[in-house]
């Protein structure tokens, strides 16, 4: 069976299929958020993000693309277009195209976020 190790995360590597332990990617950074991607494809892009206490995401929006967020640790607050929702760990999100979206650790414990994004439609007028 083929695993994906933490080397192949560090250099980008495009896989087409794999398995891995969330545990053994983890790696969060007082300086700043750490996102990793997990899968790039032609279809979707799905990554994890690790925040300690404090640490965000901007608000912003993605015109064509939708995302899935997944809370697998932790606590924080998510705003949809200026609102603020409270998340926790095994909280799903769905955020459609054109909504404004961001996220905070507004708890005491690091938060780990799970997101599966679609690729850009393109417009081929």
């Amino acid at each position: 069976m083929q695993q994906l190790t933490k080397l192949n995360l560090l250099k980008g590597d495009k896989l087409k299929m794999g398995s891995f332990n969330i545990n053994e990617i983890t790696e969060f950074s007082e300086e700043k958020r750490v996102r990793k991607t997990m899968f790039n494809g032609s279809h979707l892009e799905v990554d994890l993000i690790f925040y300690v206490p404090d640490q965000s995401s901007p608000e912003h929006k993605h015109p064509t693309q939708d995302e899935v967020f997944y809370i697998v640790n932790g606590s924080g607050t998510m705003y949809l277009d200026g609102e603020p929702v409270a998340v926790k760990e095994k909280d799903v999100i769905v955020v459609p195209s054109g909504t404004v979206h961001g996220i905070k650790n507004t708890g005491s414990e690091n938060l780990t976020v799970m997101f599966v994004k679609s690729k850009p439609k393109v417009n081929n007028n």
